[in-house]
């Protein structure tokens, strides 16, 4: 079956850890799911990329990072608890996807805050080191997983983002809605209109388009999934060239439209060059796209670039839905965010009003009081941005 069936997949994932030699495990920590409830995991897949305990301190990039990550999950978590105390068809756990690198002291919080903690085995990362070998990133690879020591910032980040696909083995929920640390919902009874409707689709996926990439990985609806799960696997594995694509897969029929001039963002004809395509968006695109042939587009009819309107070429597995099609999410996928220090001292972001004015009663309830110093400093940090935003 492509899809594992949620009261017996155990030996569906035997198969596939026995036939890829690694181990993936499921998430852990109470679930507010009932019998007869459609049951969704809101995820959000998280690590750090240096080894920092985040204890003391906020400053630096990857305890920065994480106290947007620990407020997303606090607000979301909230909204879950809420969202379930009112309704009995659906019901949604939190559940954070990490590795090895995010904090344990935090891991505890979340546990305590009612986040189910799914961890990624390291023999996923180890599987894509053999991969790799095939990218122009030169690196000690055990380093990169360990974060012993410093080692190419590019690596760690690799293998952070590879790890989305993750997701896709949580065979006790019917629908999982994946969004990342910059993402918000804006209204969960939305959410559940929206996947709900999924559900009776034929779509293994459904993702955002946006001009830059195929499919934009920031926010998706999709189901456990045993052949998406397979096909990852021996695609990290395989690795990934500019030339052929994940696995060797060969050139691509369409280009995408530059609308930057960034050099990492150009196209060429045939070529797998648009963004993200050696990370979750390639990936994305390769198992949903080009081998199940099964993935459907939300805004996927045009994009609005500059002051002129291109269209999106059409690609063999792909469906543009309707425009009545909305994953309610709120993305803020450019810098700065809005957990940085002085996010809106230049520019006031209408967004990181809404983002900070929605996350600030969670970000307070949970971190107020808490002994933790960094918490306390990611709390003042959205406090003062709330201020300064307005």
């Amino acid at each position: 079956s492509a899809v594992w069936d949620k009261h017996g997949g155990d030996s569906a994932i035997l198969e596939v850890e026995n036939r890829q030699n690694v181990k993936l495990n499921q998430p852990a920590g109470p679930s507010a799911c009932t019998k007869g409830a459609t049951c969704i995991a809101l995820a959000v897949v998280a690590g750090i990329y240096e080894k920092e305990e985040c204890i003391n301190s906020i400053h630096g990039a990857a305890c920065n990072f994480l106290c947007g990550t620990m407020a997303n999950l606090a607000y979301h978590v909230t909204e879950a608890k809420t969202f379930n105390a009112n309704n009995s068809d659906v019901k949604y756990d939190m559940v954070l996807v990490h590795d090895s690198s995010y904090p344990k002291v935090h891991l505890k919080t979340l546990k305590d805050m009612g986040v189910r903690l799914l961890h990624v085995d390291d023999s996923i990362k180890h599987a894509a080191c053999d991969g790799l070998k095939n990218t122009t990133m030169e690196v000690d690879c055990t380093a990169a997983i360990s974060l012993e020591r410093k080692v190419n910032y590019e690596a760690p980040e690799f293998l952070i983002q590879i790890m989305k696909l993750h997701v896709f083995t949580m065979k006790e929920y019917d629908a999982i809605f994946s969004f990342d640390t910059d993402a918000y919902l804006k209204d969960l009874h939305e959410v559940k209109d929206i996947t709900l409707r999924y559900l009776k689709t034929k779509f293994s996926l459904i993702a955002n388009q946006r001009g830059l990439s195929p499919v934009n990985a920031g926010y998706f609806v999709g189901r456990p999934n045993s052949k998406a799960i397979e096909i990852w696997l021996k695609d990290i594995k395989a690795g990934f060239t500019e030339k052929n694509g994940w696995a060797n897969y060969g050139p691509i029929a369409h280009t995408w439209p530059r609308l930057w001039r960034n050099p990492i963002h150009r196209n060429e004809i045939g070529g797998w060059t648009f963004l993200g395509a050696d990370r979750d968006q390639g990936l994305l695109f390769h198992i949903f796209a080009l081998q199940l042939q099964s993935l459907g587009l939300t805004n996927g009819h045009l994009w609005y670039g500059y002051d002129k309107h291109v269209p999106i070429p059409k690609v063999a597995g792909t469906t543009f839905l309707n425009r009545d099609w909305n994953l309610y999410v709120r993305h803020l996928f450019s810098t700065p965010k809005p957990w940085d220090e002085d996010a809106c001292k230049d520019v006031k972001h209408e967004q990181f009003v809404y983002f900070t004015r929605a996350m600030l009663p969670a970000v307070r309830e949970n971190f107020e009081h808490h002994k933790i110093p960094m918490l306390q400093q990611c709390l003042s940090r959205f406090l003062n941005n709330n201020e300064v935003c307005k």
